[in-house]
C-alpha cells in the first residue's frame, strides 16, 4: 500500500507560554452579573454557578499536560491533500492507526460541532484492539490543527467531502466505511453518493430527518410506536425550540465568531452548555475543559461554523440518498430521534438498532456500545 500524498507526523506540543496566556486571560475574564435566566433553570442555557465551578477547576486543577499526553499516544499525522480543480493542497490533521491484518478493513471517523477528533479516542482505542481495522480520524477543516478554510472564497461540505475522500485515498486504501454523527453525517453522505465505489458501507449516529409527509408541527404519528412516538415528539421540540444557536452559526457566524472567539470564559459557556445539554449523562468537567482548551489554544472556533449555512447533504433531500448499505444506531437522548420508517426515506438501512442510553456524543459518552454496533454492522456488510 503506497500513499500518494505527503504525509508528516504530527505531535501536540502547546507552550507554557500560550497556557499561561489562557489562564491569564481565564483569571481575567469578567462574568457576567446573576439574573433569572441564569440561575439555575438550565432551559434557558448553562447557569453562572456552573461557569464559576468551571472557571475555577480550568484555572486550578485542570491539567492540560495530562491531557495532551493521552492525546500523544496515538498516532498523529499531517498531510497535504490537494483539492480538485487545481486550487491547491489543503492541510488535514488526523489520526491514524493502521492495523498490521492484511485483511483489516478500513474506517473513516468523522466528527462534527461542538466536537472534535477527541471524541473518538476511547472509540479507537477499542476499535484497535481488535486489530481488525485501519483507523482514520481526521479534524474537519477550520478544527484542531487542519488547516482552516480559505478566506477569499465559500468553502462548503462538498469541498470537506472531497477533502477526506482524497485524504483516504491518498494513503492507499481504495475501499472504506464511515462513521459520522453530528454535521459529519452531511460529509459522510456526500461522499458515500459521490464515491459509490469506494464507500462500502455507513454508520450513523445521526439522522435528522422528519415526517415523510413534511408535516413538522403535526406530524402523522400512527404507524409508530409509543417510544417512536415521545422520540418523534421530543424532536420536534427540538426543532423548535433547541436551535437558536443553528441559526446564529447559519446566520451571523462573522459577528458570533468574534465575540466567543475573543473570550475563554464566553468560549466555555457556549461549547460547555452543548455538551451538558446533549449528552444522557453529564460529562466530567475535565472533558469539557480539554475540548475548550483545545478550541482556545488552536483559534478554531471562529474557522468551525461555516458548514451551518450550506445545506448540502441534508438528509431530507432525496438527491443525498444514501443506497450504500448503511447503519443507524439511535440513541434515546439525541437531538432528532428518527424513527427508523423515516430514517428510511433518506438512506438503505440494512441494520438498526435502538439504546436505552447514550446522547449526541455517543462515541464519547457510550463508546462500548458503538463500538460493538460498528463492528456487528461491518462484520454483515463487508466480510473478509
Amino acid at each position: 500500500m503506497t500513499s500518494t500524498i505527503k504525509v508528516s507526523p504530527f505531535k501536540i506540543e502547546i507552550t507554557n507560554e500560550k497556557l499561561d496566556e489562557l489562564k491569564l486571560a481565564v483569571k481575567h475574564s469578567k462574568i457576567a452579573k446573576q439574573v433569572y435566566d441564569n440561575s439555575g433553570n438550565t432551559y434557558y442555557g448553562v447557569t453562572r454557578d456552573w461557569i464559576i465551578k468551571a472557571r475555577d477547576r480550568w484555572l486550578d486543577g485542570f491539567d492540560w499536560k495530562k491531557q495532551e499526553n493521552r492525546i500523544n499516544a496515538f498516532s498523529q499525522f499531517v498531510a497535504s491533500v490537494p483539492r480538485p480543480n487545481n486550487k491547491g493542497n489543503f492541510d488535514l490533521h488526523f489520526i491514524h492507526e493502521r492495523s498490521s491484518s492484511p485483511t483489516a478493513r478500513t474506517l473513516l471517523l468523522l466528527h462534527g460541532w461542538p466536537g472534535s477528533y477527541l471524541e473518538f479516542l476511547d472509540l479507537i482505542d477499542i476499535l484497535k484492539k481488535t486489530g481488525e481495522y485501519n483507523i482514520i480520524a481526521p479534524s474537519m477543516p477550520g478544527y484542531a490543527f487542519s488547516q482552516s478554510p480559505p478566506v477569499d472564497e465559500e468553502f462548503g461540505k462538498e469541498d470537506v467531502a472531497d477533502l477526506f475522500h482524497a485524504l483516504v485515498t491518498g494513503l492507499g486504501y481504495e475501499q472504506y466505511a464511515i462513521q459520522a454523527g453530528d454535521w459529519g453525517a452531511s460529509i459522510l453522505r456526500i461522499i458515500a453518493v459521490k464515491n459509490p465505489n469506494s464507500v462500502r458501507c455507513v454508520h450513523l449516529n445521526f439522522i435528522p430527518v422528519g415526517p415523510p409527509d413534511g408535516n413538522i408541527t403535526k406530524p402523522d404519528l400512527s404507524s409508530l410506536t409509543p417510544v417512536e412516538k415521545k422520540n418523534a415528539m421530543n424532536s420536534m421540540k427540538f426543532l423548535g425550540e433547541g436551535r437558536g444557536y443553528s441559526e446564529m452559526h447559519r446566520t451571523r457566524p462573522g459577528t458570533l465568531g468574534l465575540v466567543v472567539g475573543s473570550s475563554p470564559i464566553a468560549l466555555l459557556a457556549w461549547i460547555g452548555e452543548k455538551f451538558l445539554e446533549w449528552s444522557d449523562l453529564d460529562p466530567d468537567v475535565d472533558e469539557i475543559l480539554a475540548a475548550t482548551t483545545l478550541w482556545w489554544v488552536t483559534e478554531t472556533f471562529e474557522s468551525s461554523i461555516y458548514g451551518y449555512r450550506d445545506a448540502t447533504g441534508k438528509a431530507d433531500n432525496p438527491a443525498w440518498f444514501i443506497k450504500t448499505p448503511t447503519a443507524y444506531s439511535s440513541f434515546a437522548k439525541e437531538l432528532v430521534i428518527s424513527p427508523k420508517i423515516w430514517a428510511e426515506h433518506s438512506a438503505n438501512i440494512t441494520w438498526y438498532k435502538y439504546h436505552e442510553k447514550g446522547g449526541h456524543f455517543a462515541a464519547m459518552e457510550v463508546p462500548d456500545a458503538l463500538a460493538e454496533d460498528i463492528v456487528e454492522f461491518l462484520n454483515q456488510e463487508w466480510k473478509v
